[in-house]
């Protein structure tokens, strides 16, 4: 994601409404004109289909992607990316 750090202050301050399914967090997403169309398709995409307790247990689903908060744009690793995980082709 180009935005992880919008994400983050997103998911931290203004979503407060705990739990929350992915559903909800989709479709919240999808309303927010600060997020790209890639982001909010990534976001859709990437995060995995179930409920969710808090924000930090959303961060950490999509920091498994590789996007972790502070981390460069996911895309194509690289050489020398420090991903975690080893991938899996």
């Amino acid at each position: 994601m180009q935005n992880m750090q919008s994400v983050v202050d997103h998911l931290k301050t203004h979503h407060t409404k705990w739990p929350a399914t992915y559903e909800e967090l989709v479709a919240e997403c999808n309303q927010l004109s600060d997020f790209s169309a890639e982001d909010k398709k990534e976001f859709m995409e990437k995060l995995p289909k179930k409920t969710y307790n808090t924000a930090d247990e959303v961060l950490a689903a999509l920091g498994s992607m590789g996007g972790g908060a502070g981390a460069p744009p996911a895309g194509q690793g690289g050489m020398g990316g420090g991903q975690m995980g080893g991938g899996s082709m």
